[in-house]
């Protein structure tokens, strides 16, 4: 199997500890923290994407999870407080997990060990993503939807990150 695999009903986690000192809007609205795509256009009925961002919104972290057209594209996950810690200038560890349950797509943000924010998406009956599955750390892999122009490398992270993990 892919060591990217990417499959709702068998969940998956993206972890990692984060130092953040502040926010530079004149690079970026949007700091990309992972981004997985199965190399299919965003027209297509196979598209694939999983990505986590964080921006100086509030809650400042969102999450895509698409699978041609189902599935959703930058919700927001947490607590309305996290955007306190989140650039605090101290190390915070962050886990987003993923899972399609009878109830509707669950993902869910820990922060420091704690269940900061659960989500319920029921109208997102995500399927497995399968092909050329390639991801990037710190950036975009490739356009998004929202952001045509946007390429490799894109969305730049201005932040520490350390211990990055994707669990399937």
């Amino acid at each position: 199997g892919n060591n990217l695999a990417l499959n709702p009903a068998d969940g998956s986690t993206i972890e990692f500890w984060l130092q953040k000192s502040n926010w530079i809007p004149s690079l970026t609205t949007k700091e990309v923290v992972f981004d997985l795509w199965n190399n299919q256009a965003t027209s297509l009925g196979d598209y694939g994407r999983l990505r986590v961002e964080i921006s100086n919104a509030s809650p400042p972290v969102s999450i895509t999870y698409r699978s041609g057209s189902a599935g959703f594209t930058d919700q927001s996950i947490g607590a309305s407080t996290l955007q306190d810690t989140m650039n605090d200038t101290n190390w915070h560890h962050y886990a987003v997990s993923f899972l399609s349950q009878s109830s509707g797509f669950v993902a869910k943000l820990f922060v420091d060990g704690v269940l900061d924010d659960t989500q319920t998406y029921t109208a997102a009956h995500v399927s497995e993503i399968t092909g050329a599955l390639v991801a990037t750390v710190g950036a975009l892999q490739t356009a998004t939807a929202a952001e045509s122009s946007a390429g490799l490398g894109y969305g730049k992270l201005s932040a520490s990150l350390d211990e990055m993990r994707y669990w399937k």
